[in-house]
């Protein structure tokens, strides 16, 4: 008997740990009923976790209450059961719909004989008779249901290890029918749930929608596979926000990060004082605690702000304090005007710390930051009743699952539309890819509005659908999502941005399927996999707003993901810089850390891994060579794409080698990389004072100017606003934006050299056989510097008489 006991006990133990791991609290009736379950199913004591690991998930999918009553158990328990899918079985794939199973097919098919639940959420289920079934049962009005009718409901629908039904009902005919269509989800920055740091019970809670009349306004819902109605388009009169909203926008940021902070082991402090050595320890030392402290050094973190007179300071939720970053050295990152940083330094008898490092908080790994707040969604995709592992199983038997990615899709230009067929031909006649992302802006210019500019917008996505109908299997099976850019209409220059009206897209949404227009930025739900989307040119805001530099040779695309990823934010720019609607700003913030991050900005495609997060940019897609990203969520890996391939190059894509060569074709000023010209081999001799080459957009060959360009080229020089230098002095490129050009854009910024200069063209005229002039005057002068003016024999006004002697 005592035997017996100490196994009830130990099982009680287990329930305990795992439901209080996803922060449930059982109730005692609830306690009692589970342990009564189990031993009635014979659960084996190595599957006993993995059991209840499957019920607590299924009671969070499904409840998302704390606290576990028997009467919602009941109900968990019976819907898992009633809508289990299995592992063991291989889904085989369908032959007309490439992304479904042969069994989903037939039961579609098979859908007027029948009635099969969706297999996303238990949204079919009457609701309404469920609660007040359970507000019966809870109130005891009714006698409760006994054990043993569970015990016998139960025998009839067996659990397995995992704890899910192994009915055998009709066993060899039902299939597991896994539609890979309906694990793809697509969230707006507009639907998902806003959550706050609750310091007092150490966790987040969701902030009330009736509380915010901006989010009720709204009224945000989903339609099928996550995309949003119409209603998350119609923003209201007051566009930011309210002044509340604004303040909980750092406060909110602030919190997050430095609740991540405090769980870091370097920060966290020793239970035991011999734990942990002491000089491992990282304490943060709060700004209030820093008054008559003043010859100490500290480690801070608070938010980087700039006051009226141009001084920076440190603040944080409870004081602030001035900063002297005159001998401060960039640890990582890209630093601009309200930023949460780590600071260390010096606090002096003036009241101000005299910076020595400046860094970005660490960053946590998705799987910890899921272990500590599972139970919560923060992403408020459509509730799955399969398990993580499951979900997991599923992305990996599903190899060739792909998404095609492109950014700055102008639906303006022609030369558009001659890849684009080339490039869906390439894929019909190979695996077609699950979605199309296309990233805005679908404009090569900002857009205006009037009723031309809007006709010629409408009119480009019309000959898009065109052109996705003349592929059928594409149109009708693979998800075309669609984000809005800068020059896209609706929005302004506000973050985050809505949807393009339905205006401009009907015809679209039409003559494709599977289309979806979505905020940016926006997410992608796919089985258990979080992907990130955002289309902003983010990094050269960044360098332009950077207060304090990186050291020494960084890479430049690896510090902008670090910025965003270590800050949790998609948007580290001060307000003056980029607005963002404060009530929204929530739908920035990237905690956990996502699986996948797509950064579509101007610069040139990359593709890398940080923290456990798959990073990359598709680059422009007219400026680029016409390149696109490929992303294989199976092995979570992407690969760089390009319509018109470099002589000796060849595409990593998947069926996109039958048509290589064709595509070869259609770049004819591409030369190989070996043998382009370097910007210092060119002698201008139309401008003799040239101070950097450029770079064509159109051919990728440097020139010195345009008129070069014209004599060497048998094609017009296309117009950008983003160009390519080479300095003639230190040797090395950098862009510039034309479009935000300063002054103090007229130097090089590796070796200062003032590249922006008055021309000097040859004259006609007589003169002495010499050197060159363009060899003597290669670079010009700093007109900043001072120096003393050279003494000539020749100036009769100058004092020679330490010539003459």
């Amino acid at each position: 008997m005592s035997s017996a006991k100490a196994t009830k006990m130990a099982v009680r133990r287990r329930i305990v740990r795992v439901f209080k791991k996803h922060q449930l609290t059982l109730q005692l009736d609830a306690m009692e009923y589970l342990e009564d379950t189990l031993e009635a199913q014979n659960v084996p004591s190595e599957d006993l976790d993995d059991t209840l690991e499957n019920i607590a998930s299924g009671y969070v999918a499904r409840e998302g209450l704390n606290l576990v009553s028997r009467a919602r158990l009941e109900i968990v328990l019976e819907s898992m059961q009633k809508w289990t899918h299995h592992l063991n079985e291989r889904p085989t794939r369908n032959t007309l719909d490439p992304h479904k199973s042969q069994s989903a097919a037939s039961e579609e098919y098979s859908q007027s004989q029948r009635q099969r639940p969706d297999s996303r959420d238990l949204e079919s289920i009457n609701m309404d008779s469920v609660r007040y079934g359970i507000q019966e049962m809870e109130q005891g009005e009714p006698e409760r249901r006994a054990l043993d009718s569970q015990s016998d409901f139960y025998e009839d629908y067996p659990m397995d290890q995992n704890g899910y039904s192994n009915s055998n009902i009709n066993e060899q005919e039902e299939e597991d029918d896994v539609d890979i269509t309906e694990l793809f989800h697509v969230i707006d920055a507009f639907s998902m749930p806003r959550w706050a740091w609750a310091s007092d019970v150490k966790t987040f809670t969701r902030v009330d929608p009736s509380k915010s009349k901006l989010e009720t306004e709204h009224g945000h819902g989903h339609h099928a596979n996550g995309s949003t109605n119409g209603s998350t388009a119609n923003m209201s009169n007051r566009v930011l926000g309210t002044a509340e909203e604004k303040t909980a926008m750092y406060r909110d940021r602030y919190q997050v990060l430095l609740q991540r902070l405090m769980r870091n082991e370097n920060f966290a402090p020793p239970v035991f004082t011999g734990g942990m050595q002491q000089d491992r320890y990282l304490k943060l030392t709060p700004l209030k605690a820093l008054k008559g402290r003043c010859g100490e050094r500290f480690l801070m973190f608070g938010m980087l702000v700039v006051k009226g007179d141009g001084k920076f300071c440190l603040e944080d939720a409870d004081d602030q304090v001035e900063l002297v970053l005159s001998r401060s050295q960039n640890a990582a990152g890209l630093f601009t005007e309200n930023c949460f940083v780590l600071v260390e330094g010096l606090f002096t008898d003036d009241n101000v710390i005299v910076v020595d490092t400046i860094g970005l908080p660490p960053p946590e790994l998705r799987e910890e930051t899921k272990k500590v707040f599972g139970n919560i969604d923060f992403l408020g995709a459509p509730r799955e009743m399969r398990s993580e592992e499951q979900l997991k199983v599923i992305a990996k038997e599903y190899e060739d699952i792909s998404f095609v990615i492109l950014s700055d899709l102008w639906l303006d230009q022609p030369k558009t539309f001659t890849t684009l067929r080339t490039i869906f031909e390439g894929y019909s006649n190979s695996t077609i890819p699950l979605a199309f992302i296309m990233c805005g802006s679908f404009k090569s210019q900002p857009f205006l509005f009037n009723g031309q500019e809007s006709g010629q917008y409408r009119e480009g996505f019309n000959t898009l659908a065109e052109l996705i109908a003349e592929f059928p299997t594409m149109a009708t099976f693979s998800y075309f999502v669609f984000v809005p850019g800068p020059n896209d209409p609706w929005g302004g220059s506000i973050l985050p941005r809505p949807k393009i009206p339905d205006f401009y897209t009907a015809k679209m949404r039409s003559l494709v399927k599977r289309c979806v227009f979505t905020s940016n930025p926006c997410r992608i739900k796919y089985c258990d996999q979080e992907i990130v989307i955002f289309r902003e040119d983010v990094l050269n805001r960044l360098l332009r707003n950077c207060i304090v530099p990186p050291c020494g040779d960084v890479v430049i695309q690896k510090q902008l993901v670090r910025t965003i990823i270590d800050g949790a934010h998609l948007c580290p720019l001060p307000l003056t810089t980029r607005q963002v609607s404060w009530a929204h700003d929530h739908a920035l913030r990237i905690y956990p850390v996502p699986d996948t991050l797509i950064l579509a900005d101007k610069f040139e495609a990359y593709n890398f891994k940080y923290q456990g997060c798959h990073c990359m940019n598709p680059g422009s897609f007219p400026t680029s060579d016409y390149s696109w990203m490929v992303y294989y969520p199976a092995s979570r890996r992407s690969d760089i794409c390009r319509a018109t391939p470099r002589i000796g190059a060849s595409s990593s894509c998947p069926g996109m080698k039958k048509f290589e060569a064709q595509l070869r074709s259609a770049s004819p000023h591409s030369s190989p990389p070996s043998t382009r010209q370097k910007p210092a081999d060119i002698m201008c001799k139309h401008i003799l004072n040239v101070q950097a080459s450029i770079r064509a957009p159109c051919c990728k060959q440097w020139f010195d100017c345009a008129e070069c360009h014209g004599e060497a080229s048998d094609h017009p020089l296309r117009k950008t606003t983003e160009m390519v230098f080479g300095c003639k002095k230190c040797k090395k490129v950098f862009r510039k934006d034309m479009e935000h050009f300063e002054e103090e854009d007229e130097y090089c910024p590796h070796c200062d050299n003032k590249f922006i200069v008055e021309a000097k063209t040859p004259q006609m005229g007589l003169g002495i056989e010499g050197h060159d002039e363009r060899m003597g005057q290669r670079f010009e002068k700093d007109l900043r510097l001072k120096e003393d003016n050279l003494k000539s024999v020749f100036d009769p006004n100058a004092d020679i008489s330490h010539v003459l002697g």
